[in-house]
């Protein structure tokens, strides 16, 4: 006897996720400076979406513009499409940078400051997920 009515349901459905599930693209954070578009290689299309960004027509999501600011001066701007283009001529991807502190709330010599009020870092590049800050590698000093 064929079956019929909802007993085919919960395969069918299984199949649509799997389906949809593998034709959807993944995307990861890129691993170079200027791979905006994140393909793995700095092409043509990298500065299209920096100038896009620029222009304001297509910004950038905040993890992923770290990447077109490849001076690490804090502003994606002409220079860093300049650069960019100077990668995708001549074929040499920029080396990724160490992440470094760009700057600090409160900053030096700020007056008028609590001794219980938060710091906070602005980072040049994001860190990884799972990066562990403890009191041996982070501190102030006098």
């Amino acid at each position: 006897m064929p079956r019929c009515g909802f007993g085919l349901l919960p395969i069918w459905l299984f199949a649509l996720v799997v389906v949809f599930s593998i034709s959807l693209p993944v995307s990861a954070l890129p691993t170079r400076l200027g791979d905006v578009d994140e393909d793995g290689a700095l092409t043509v299309l990298d500065i299209v979406r920096a100038v896009s960004h620029i222009r304001g027509t297509r910004p950038l999501p905040g993890d992923l513009a770290v990447f077109a600011d490849i001076n690490q001066d804090g502003a994606i701007n002409n220079t860093d499409v300049q650069l960019i283009s100077d990668f995708v001529l001549s074929d040499q991807p920029p080396e990724i940078p160490l992440t470094r502190v760009r700057e600090t709330s409160p900053g030096n010599g700020d007056m008028d400051v609590s001794v219980t009020r938060e710091t906070v870092f602005r980072l040049t590049l994001p860190l990884a997920p799972n990066t562990v800050i403890g009191n041996d590698r982070l501190f102030a000093r006098v």
